[in-house]
């Protein structure tokens, strides 16, 4: 007796797109920075880098102190609640190609106060719209996207990307007259 036939999987293309269960598109996340204290450096007192970004969980609220960690050299990690990481649609071929390369990355643009300390104020995991904000001069840190975040996008680019197919141009004849 011949084995039955396996079965396909089904293409997730093949549903319509309104017929889809709805997908997030946004997700509240909590961003985490670190000061530390630069000495012997002639015009450098701290350096801030970004150390995480965290899903806010559901329900969750801003902490009453926004600083974490402070010890007596100075350095500390201060929280930023209130971000959120928003997905939209035209944006989701740069969020396909983020997730294919070997490191996916969330970027988080900051912008800089009096004192030089950075403030968040955009969570993002396009590529495109990070290198917008770096060619306007802004601010833009990157660490790799969290495991969690990594599958809602992914899920988010299943139900609306959309590959292109490239057409190739037709050639002007320059030998007619």
């Amino acid at each position: 007796m011949p084995d039955p036939k396996p079965e396909a999987a089904p293409d997730p293309h093949a549903v319509p797109l309104a017929d889809r269960p709805p997908c997030p598109d946004s997700f509240p996340v909590t961003v985490l920075m670190q000061c530390t204290q630069v000495t012997g450096h002639p015009w450098l007192d701290e350096r801030w880098e970004l150390i995480g970004v965290l899903p806010t969980p559901p329900g969750g609220t801003a902490a009453d102190t926004p600083v974490l960690r402070d010890d007596a050299t100075g350095n500390r990690i201060v929280r930023h609640d209130g971000l959120t990481l928003r997905l939209h649609a035209d944006e989701a071929d740069s969020y396909y190609h983020n997730l294919m390369v070997p490191n996916p990355l969330c970027f988080v643009v900051s912008e800089l106060d009096a004192r030089g300390v950075p403030r968040p104020m955009l969570v993002t995991a396009s590529f495109d719209e990070a290198n917008a904000h770096v060619e306007g001069d802004d601010r833009v840190d990157s660490l790799p996207l969290p495991p969690t975040l990594y599958q809602a996008i992914e899920r988010y680019v299943l139900t609306h990307y959309v590959p292109t197919q490239r057409a190739k141009r037709k050639r002007d004849d320059w030998n007619r007259p």
